[in-house]
């Protein structure tokens, strides 16, 4: 099965919390690539996987695969936490074509833990995914409650707090640099005043100015509504971003933006059929980076 990537529409972080995540309010929206992945029963925890030969930064992967110290993959900690709720669980065999890279802003191992997580409580011992849970699959990973609910969600609170929206259906190129952004050092540089959660249910709502081209797929009038609080950061870093960036809008995207703390930028369009042709060129300008068309679900 495919263990998909998400890219945000738009990431505005709020502010600092008293237990050191940050509320954000952001879109994440589902594509229609990513890993791939196997469940097996098994008596003991057991990684098999293989790298995509067209991944960047393998060394981040395999540094926490089974050529390297397994238990600090997500997975793991996924099944030690999973048998923490359901002590009957004895062990998983998993086999894992990894695609999504590492640092890149578009929740491979959020996804990856999603899907075990449905394997164990939706097929072996099935519980209700309710908010309880939720909040307990949070405790894994941000952005592990969004792969759980599997739809394009308006995202609140550190990323556990969703509410379902329904969009039309976009196409798009993700562009994946042979480089990652340091998540933690992303975060310190938007110096973000520490407070405490008001309980507020502000990030549930968009304006209409946003809503509206948004639902009508208006893709060039939404282009400038909306930004990610990363990006500034991103590309002062990396400045070949922000050329990227322009080129992806030269070459004929109608939306381009960051997704997540980076690095991966990505580009919607209304008219699909212009996608080959932007793909080609931006190979031609990009050499060493990854292209990959999508369609989100």
């Amino acid at each position: 099965m495919i263990s998909p990537a998400k890219i945000n529409l738009g990431l505005k972080i709020l502010f600092k919390r008293q237990d050191g995540f940050h509320e954000l309010k952001s879109i994440f929206l589902l594509v229609d690539w990513g890993d791939e992945i196997h469940f097996e029963d098994s008596e003991n925890f057991i990684l098999q996987s293989e790298l995509d030969p067209n991944l960047p930064r393998k060394e981040d992967f395999e540094c926490v695969s089974e050529r390297g110290e397994v238990t600090k993959n997500i997975l793991y900690k996924t099944y030690l936490k999973a048998k923490i709720l359901q002590p009957k669980i004895k062990g998983v065999k998993i086999y894992l074509k990894k695609r999504i890279p590492t640092g890149g802003g578009l929740g491979g191992g959020s996804s990856n833990s999603a899907q075990l997580l449905k394997y164990f409580f939706q097929t072996k011992f099935p519980l209700p995914f309710n908010d309880e849970f939720y909040t307990f699959s949070s405790t894994i990973g941000a952005d592990v409650p969004f792969f759980l609910v599997g739809k394009s969600s308006i995202v609140g609170g550190i990323g556990e707090k969703m509410e379902i929206i329904e969009l039309p259906q976009f196409s798009g190129i993700l562009a994946i640099p042979p480089f990652g952004i340091n998540t933690k050092e992303a975060f310190i540089s938007l110096k973000k005043p520490l407070q405490e959660s008001i309980g507020s249910n502000d990030w549930r709502y968009l304006s209409s100015d946003v809503k509206s081209p948004l639902l009508d797929g208006n893709l060039s009038k939404f282009h400038s509504l909306i930004a990610n609080d990363f990006e500034p950061f991103a590309t002062k870093v990396y400045p070949e971003l922000s050329k990227l960036k322009q080129s992806m809008l030269d070459y004929g995207m109608d939306f381009v933006t960051m997704s997540g703390s980076g690095s991966c930028f990505y580009g919607l369009v209304t008219n699909e059929n212009k996608i080959p042709k932007i793909k080609d060129n931006l190979k031609g300008s990009f050499r060493e980076f990854q292209f990959v068309s999508f369609k989100t679900q």
